[in-house]
């Protein structure tokens, strides 16, 4: 449990919504689906999963635990994620410091991170629109 989240169902209100505005932004979704990404977020702390499958068009969102798996696996505490989305880290320092770890190829993450600038902006108005200005900071 992190300072954000105490449960799992806590981290799946606020992030399904977000990964679906992720996916019905064109800048977001057009970059992912054109590198046919497929990024899978294990939050540990709170056993959480979410699975971003631009390969599979009928469901490319699948939330908790699956046997799907993404070509870049990425684990993460809550808290780190939240401020991964946030902007308040970078992936690549997060990476070094082992605040997060990542499985994958390396080509594959790198274009990962052209999402992040698009995806943190869209994260903060999602807060804003739910009202959440505490997480923000």
């Amino acid at each position: 449990m992190g300072k954000y989240f105490k449960a799992a169902d806590e981290f799946y209100k606020i992030y399904i919504p977000y990964f679906r505005l992720l996916l019905a932004n064109s800048e977001v979704a057009d970059k992912i689906s054109e590198k046919k990404l497929s990024l899978q977020f294990i939050i540990t702390d709170l056993k959480a999963q979410i699975l971003l499958d631009c390969r599979n068009a009928i469901s490319p969102l699948i939330c908790g635990q699956t046997t799907a798996e993404g070509d870049i696996k990425i684990w993460m505490k809550s808290d780190s994620a939240h401020h991964l989305w946030l902007g308040k880290i970078s992936l690549m320092n997060a990476i070094m410091v082992r605040e997060i770890k990542v499985q994958g190829p390396v080509e594959k993450l790198k274009e990962l991170i052209s999402i992040f600038k698009p995806a943190t902006a869209i994260y903060r108005q999602h807060l804003i629109n739910l009202k959440l200005k505490e997480f923000l900071n």
